[in-house]
This record gives C-alpha cells, structure tokens and sequence, in this order.
C-alpha cells in the first residue's frame, strides 16, 4: 500500500498502539530484524505489523497523529484482517507460499471439471513443480476429483467459524465449485477497497487460513499441503536459513560462526529470529545449556535484564535468555487459553 491509504492506516496503528515503545515500533514497522525489535514484537503481539512498511521514514512516522487524520475507508475491517498477517516470512517467502495456495486451488477447480488444459496463475517453474508433487504424492490415495471434495469439506469446516465476509472474499479469489476466481480489481471493487488495500487484505486472509490449518489436528490434507510449501520458505531472513540448516545437522553456535566466517554474535541473532517460530529446533542446544530438561525449568521466572539470568545461569549466552523470554511468552500464553 502507498501514499495516503498506507498513512490512513498506520495512523489507526499508531492510535491503537500510543503507550508502547514509539521507536521499537518504527523499528518493527520498517522490518529491522535485531534481537530485541524481534522479541518485542513477538511478546506484544506485534508480528502481524512486522516489515509493514519498509519504506517508511521516521519523519513521516512521527508526524502522523499530530493532525487529526479521518479515513476514507473503514480501516477497522482492514486492521481485523490484518491482526492474521504473518510478518516474520520475508516478502519473496511469503508471496510464493501465497501462490502455491492459489495456483493449488486453481489446479484442484479445474480437475472438479474435467479440465486437463488451462493457463496457470504463475509462470514460476518452481511453485509448479512443487504442486505437481503434491498431487503426485495424494494420487497414490486420491483422485483428483476426490482430492477436491475432501479439500473443499476441510476448507468449508474452517470458514464456518470465521465472519462472513471474510470467508467469502477468500473463496472469491480463489474459486470455488462452481464460482469462477475473481481479479484483485474485482474483489477491491466488490469489498469497498483500493487495489493496494484489497491485497493486503486478502494476503492476511490467507495467512488465517495456513495458520488455522498448521494449529489444528482436524484437516490433514491441507495440514500437509502448507507443511509442503512452507519448508522452502521459512518465516527467517536468508542468512538465518543457512545457520538453521547447520543446526539441524548438529552444529554448535560456535562451530557455525566458524564454517561461515562470520560473528558468533551474528549467528546469535540468527538464533532469535529461528526460535520465534521454531523454538522446538535450538530445544537441545539451549537443554545443554541449561544443564536440565527443559520440561523441568521452571518459566515463570522473572528476569528484567541479562545481568539478573547470568546470576542464575553463570555460563549463558545471551540468546539462550531471548529463549528464555520466548519460552516464558509461550508458557503464558497456554495458560491464558486454559482460563
């Protein structure tokens, strides 16, 4: 989104965001990956705003508030859909995992009907390939046609719980049994938004979609499908991956700034935007150094700076107290849903 749609909405945030940290959130707004915007982001529940608005300036950012600003559309509908965004994927990772679902479904509408031939949404040789396994690998148990109908009974159990408009915007792109895909144009002029807004909208609903999906035991198919796709783009920068690539064969933090020539407090960092989504992978590493399982450490600890875990945890490296942190966030978390 650009110009004055992008600051009509930034606005909204700001209003609902005045008594945190202004210049933490610029620094998530604007997508800096350090350690501490990346924690502060995931423990206010901030990462849908993550990487926003790259190109925002701090002059813009501090200007907006000073004038009362009224918008033109309901930015409440849009900041509803946009809490779902999935800010950490970096946007190459999150566009190719957004049209592997469309050309998916695309791919599954047009085998409902007995079409072999159609143009497909991408030319990407890659998102093609990788669709094409996936029906490879479902056809040894499903036909198409079947495929389709089992999908469409998952996708319609998880719509039923969502608001109205939601759900049929997201089916309206996508296509659905009979009902042909519509355009961004036609969407944007069905749902009241600009084409820049419409897009950010429905790339939120989508996100919804594969985190309902990936969060739930109850739909297999798609569960499979968005595990699929996901592994090649990971919710992590691209040096990030390669570090993760290291830990997954064993490798100390220590051993991988030495492969990679680089600081170990870089592949520290590297270590915090993994664990965010992925805590499960440094679980061992951070056990080790904790010298105990990590289903006997206790959480709910408080500790408000380094300084204050070192006298718990002489020997700790910085990251293993961000893990803590996140650990800690998590642990919260569960609770508030049992209560």
């Amino acid at each position: 989104m650009r110009g004055e749609k992008m600051l009509e909405l930034l606005a909204e945030v700001k209003k609902g965001t005045a008594d945190l940290n202004q210049n933490t959130l610029y620094q998530i707004l604007i997508g800096k990956r350090t350690p501490s915007s990346l924690f502060y982001a995931y423990s206010h529940q901030l990462l849908f705003l993550f990487n926003l608005c790259p190109q925002l300036s701090k002059l813009s950012w501090k200007k907006l508030g000073q004038v009362d600003h009224e918008p033109e559309t309901d930015m409440q509908t849009l900041l509803a859909g946009l809490k779902y965004r999935q800010g950490l994927f970096p946007k190459a990772n999150h566009q190719a995992i957004q049209t592997s679902l469309l050309l998916f479904f695309q791919a599954l509408a047009n085998a409902s009907h007995g079409e072999k031939s159609y143009q497909p949404l991408t030319q990407s040789a890659q998102i093609q390939y990788q669709v094409k396994c996936f029906f490879a690998w479902t056809q040894k148990k499903y036909r198409k046609k079947e495929l389709a109908t089992i999908l469409g009974q998952e996708l319609e159990a998880i719509l039923a719980a969502w608001p109205l408009e939601q759900a049929d915007m997201l089916l309206a792109r996508i296509g659905y049994v009979d009902l042909p895909a519509l355009t961004y144009e036609e969407l944007a002029s069905r749902y009241h938004f600009t084409l820049d807004q419409c897009h950010l909208y429905y790339s939120s609903l989508i996100d919804r979609l594969m985190i309902t999906v990936l969060s739930a035991g109850t739909y297999p198919l798609l569960k499979s499908f968005f595990e699929s796709f996901i592994a090649p783009y990971p919710p992590w920068s691209d040096s990030a991956n390669v570090s993760y690539r290291y830990i997954k064969q064993g490798y100390s933090l220590e051993k991988i700034a030495k492969n990679r020539h680089l600081k170990v407090s870089t592949i520290a960092d590297h270590y915090v935007d993994i664990m965010l989504s992925r805590p499960d992978v440094l679980a061992q590493e951070a056990s080790d150094l904790f010298g105990a399982d990590l289903k006997k450490i206790d959480w709910s600890l408080a500790y408000n700076h380094f300084e204050s875990f070192q006298q718990a945890f002489p020997k700790a490296p910085y990251w293993l107290y961000r893990y803590y942190q996140v650990m800690q966030v998590k642990e919260a978390r569960k609770e508030q849903v049992r209560c």
